[in-house]
């Protein structure tokens, strides 16, 4: 049997984070004792951040605690400064101990646990810090560890970032603590914004009062703003300046909204292709709080044509959203999390331009989940894989589509799996499978334009061949790619003379 292979070409012309302060710090990453179970007799020691399992510690979880103590020496002027103990991702439970005195307790699953120290420290001795962390299934803490010291006088105790704009304008929440809060308002505060690469231009920059505790700034976005998506991944980093204290991030400005079925952002239509990342880490039980290990996973997702990552009941550490900023990654949360943990989670990790959706329950309402399996060493199933997405890419009314983890699928090569997965897709709407030489060929063409708006000019052109050899070929109509899903024109081809 001989077999036609069609081709179809489009020849486009033309086309028109982390969280810094000027805290004294005091790391407490390292070597802690360890004790296991109910009993705080001291007898091992683990290296911290990490867990039992990486330190080689068999531990099942339901057997009971986990106690881990540190000594720490307190600088002598400390006692001028306000001290929290910071501890980025316990798993899951701690109760704090300070020189013997019990701190507190928390029970946050996917935010910092953090203490204030500061009545339980003496300055200019050793200190001992213990930590009991009771349980998951898997037993450390991860991250950052560290003894962040702010002075009395006046601090900043929590910056909280909208990047959604509002009538033009990027609102932030600034909320200042003071052993003296009468004395806060002869201070002033100065809030600077510079964009990520031109750290010698200042997109904002002013001087103002401090009225209150809380302060509610509305910083202008100007003419030269630039808004934050996948194909321009534009971060500022935001500072404010008060007294003593300074604090800076790293923010990026985006416009979302829904409307019916259809997303927008920065008033333009968008589709999610996405993957669902698992929380099983085979290697360290736990996952990284490592910046370029998320830059690794979100490098692979673009290469291979998706914009979109998924984490089901549970929510990656500060470093995935920072890396998904910077390569423009949309990042959905969703499953059982609870109210609390929603707020939380907006709280410590909102101002991320990559974090677009959360939901507290399962959010596949409108989207298409294609699970088929993908084995290794096995090519014939990337074929399921292509018919699949490009059926979706196909529909009118879609938002998106929803892959497994793309683990089993390493063996594809990226520039095959973006024939049919990327921001601009070729797609052919065969009437049938089966062709007899009775038939005329009428193929539409349609493309899929995920782009950043619409393609003009362009010259579109096909190809029917026959091994090496050109049957015929032509040119489609069309003169302009439209973003969503359009038709370009028709392949017509009469099976008489095959």
């Amino acid at each position: 049997m001989r077999k036609l292979r069609f081709i179809f070409i489009l020849t486009l012309i033309t086309c028109p984070i982390s969280v810094v302060s000027a805290q004294e710090v005091i790391s407490l990453e390292g070597s802690w004792d360890l004790s296991l179970n109910d009993s705080t007799h001291y007898d091992d020691y683990v290296m911290l951040p990490g867990s039992l399992q990486t330190n080689g510690e068999s531990h099942p979880a339901s057997e009971g605690k986990v106690w881990y103590r540190k000594g720490v020496y307190i600088p002598r002027d400390w006692k001028r400064y306000n001290v929290t103990l910071f501890l980025e991702r316990p798993h899951v439970e701690t109760t704090v101990y300070v020189n013997g005195q019990e701190v507190g307790h928390q029970t946050s699953r996917f935010t910092p646990h953090q203490y204030d120290v500061t009545q339980f420290l003496v300055p200019g001795y050793r200190n001992t810090i213990a930590v009991c962390v009771n349980h998951g299934d898997w037993t450390g803490i991860i991250g950052q560890m560290k003894l962040c010291a702010q002075p009395r006088q006046l601090n900043i105790q929590q910056v909280k970032v909208n990047p959604e704009p509002v009538d033009g304008h990027l609102q932030v929440s600034v909320r200042l603590g003071s052993e003296y809060p009468s004395m806060i308002y002869y201070d002033e505060m100065t809030v600077t914004v510079t964009p990520i690469g031109q750290e010698d231009g200042i997109a904002f920059m002013t001087n103002m009062d401090i009225t209150s505790t809380k302060m509610n700034l509305r910083i202008p976005l100007g003419p030269g703003f630039v808004l934050w998506d996948e194909f321009s991944p534009q971060l500022y980093k935001l500072s404010i300046d008060i007294g003593s204290d300074y604090y800076e991030t790293t923010i990026g400005v985006r416009q979302l909204k829904e409307e019916g079925r259809r997303l927008s952002v920065n008033g333009r239509p968008f589709w999610l292709r996405g993957t669902v990342y698992s929380d099983d880490f085979a290697k360290t039980d736990y996952p990284s709080a490592d910046e370029s290990s998320w830059m690794d996973v979100f490098a692979k997702l673009k290469r291979y044509g998706l914009n979109h990552m998924r984490f089901r009941s549970y929510c990656p550490p500060d470093a995935a959203f920072a890396a998904a900023d910077q390569l423009g990654v949309y990042l959905l949360l969703e499953g059982f999390l609870k109210p609390e943990e929603l707020k939380d989670i907006t709280d410590v990790y909102g101002h991320h331009p990559s974090l677009v959706m959360m939901t507290a329950g399962d959010a596949d309402g409108g989207w298409a989940l294609p699970m088929i399996a993908c084995e290794k060493g096995q090519d014939e199933p990337v074929r399921y894989y292509k018919q699949e997405i490009e059926r979706h890419l196909l529909a009118k009314g879609e938002t998106g589509f929803l892959l497994p983890t793309l683990n089993d699928c390493s063996r594809v090569l990226a520039k095959e799996w973006r024939e049919f997965c990327s921001p601009l897709v070729v797609l052919a709407r065969f009437t049938k499978l089966v062709y007899t030489n009775a038939d005329t060929l009428r193929v539409p063409i349609e493309v899929y334009n995920a782009l950043y708006g619409n393609i003009s000019p362009v010259r579109k052109n096909y190809v029917i061949t026959e091994g090496e050899c050109v049957i015929t070929g032509g040119g489609l109509s069309s003169d302009s790619i439209p973003m969503g899903n359009s038709e370009v024109g028709t392949v017509e081809f009469p099976l008489e003379g095959i």
